[in-house]
């Protein structure tokens, strides 16, 4: 499967649907399922009940569909979750975000492949995030 590296908090926003534009300064003409890896270095954040959470890095995250990569316009920012000036990046639109295995995984730059065997779907009802707590609780 095509993979793209995305950094924290970015990788869990598209991961729950909140992150539906991807921004980019590069143009792809590849349609179809991605498997999003968070990137970079873990990142601590305040979760919905005040506590503190980290969202991990390196690991795999959840596949999309990429839908379209075109100019990004006003009215992505929104689901981009940034302000960037219009038409200077590409908007990779995405949809039908899937939580997968959250495997440990070196991200690369650009689109690079990751065999479709690694990738393991997780039931509906369940995030990413969820094996992660479980796995340190070990």
């Amino acid at each position: 499967m095509r993979t793209l590296a995305v950094r924290q908090p970015w990788a869990t926003l598209i991961a729950e649907g909140t992150k539906s534009i991807e921004v980019r300064s590069w143009k792809t003409d590849y349609r179809g399922e991605i498997l999003i890896v968070a990137s970079g270095r873990p990142m601590k954040i305040e979760n919905v009940d005040g506590q503190m959470e980290t969202l991990p890095s390196q690991v795999f995250v959840c596949t999309v569909t990429l839908l379209d990569c075109r100019l990004i316009e006003a009215e992505d920012l929104t689901g981009a979750c940034c302000d960037i000036c219009p038409g200077e990046e590409y908007a990779w639109v995405l949809a039908n975000p899937r939580h997968v295995l959250p495997k440990p995984h070196k991200g690369k730059l650009n689109l690079y492949s990751t065999p479709d065997e690694e990738i393991e779907y997780l039931p509906e009802d369940e995030h990413y995030l969820d094996r992660v707590a479980d796995s340190r609780a070990r």
